[in-house]
């Protein structure tokens, strides 16, 4: 039995040893990871995260124009105030701002709205741009950063590389969790295996003693045997030949 316990208590021993190794090397990892999301970016990846930018809004331009700018041709506010209409021809001239050579007989679109509404269409602001011309942007991108001088050290490394980097760390990192809960099992295992109960006492009980006095202590002194007390009076009628 003993020889048992102290293998498990050794057993024990050296799986603690192991996940205090387990996480020194996770810290070590973590600080890495720390240190890898916190580096100022380079040229390079300027670059790359602004051209993700011109595909980031032009996707976006793309999907909301049938639910944003196309809604807005389809149906339009005139100066009547009644419910909105679908665009007609005499709407053309007031769009194109020339000389309207028709009148609408509603007084015709609300042009200023209109235009509001669509400026994604009309005005091309950065979204649209970023749609019809993307290609062109993201071309011009190496050339727009190659003049312009970072406040930090320059480390080359691309989006990609830093993304590789990061997502490498991270599998390391659960890796190492993933060991140590398992090392976390089997010492909870063997942990309760070596909480065993003391046996049960097998002393015989004090014998009673049959004194007509008893030691009660220093401030009690002599008293009377409570088990001599309780079994007077059977004697004494006894001694009176009561039955």
């Amino acid at each position: 039995m003993k020889s048992a316990l102290a293998q498990v208590k050794s057993r024990v021993s050296e799986l603690k040893d192991e996940r205090q190794a387990l996480q020194r090397k996770r810290d070590a990892l973590n600080k890495r990871l720390r240190e890898c999301i916190n580096r100022p970016l380079s040229k390079v990846a300027m670059v790359e995260l602004c051209s993700r930018m011109v595909d980031r809004a032009a996707a976006g331009y793309r999907a909301n124009f049938a639910a944003l700018a196309a809604k807005e041709f389809l149906r339009v506010e005139t100066y009547s105030g009644s419910a909105k209409r679908a665009l007609v021809f005499a709407d053309v001239d007031v769009l194109l701002f020339r000389p309207s050579m028709f009148d609408a007989p509603d007084g015709g679109l609300m042009a200023s709205q209109f235009q509001q509404a669509i400026q994604g269409f009309t005005n091309f602001p950065p979204a649209a741009v970023c749609y019809f011309f993307g290609d062109a942007i993201k071309a011009k991108m190496a050339d727009l950063w190659a003049d312009v001088s970072l406040p930090h050290k320059d480390d080359g490394k691309s989006l990609e590389e830093r993304e590789e980097e990061a997502q490498k760390l991270l599998q390391d990192i659960a890796s190492m969790d993933a060991k140590m809960a398992g090392l976390d099992a089997e010492l909870g295992e063997l942990q309760d295996a070596t909480k065993i109960e003391p046996p049960a006492s097998t002393s015989t009980p004090e014998e009673e003693s049959t004194a007509d006095f008893i030691w009660g202590g220093l401030g009690v002194g002599l008293q009377p045997n409570p088990r001599k007390v309780k079994a007077a009076p059977e004697n004494m009628g006894a001694q009176h030949g009561e039955p």
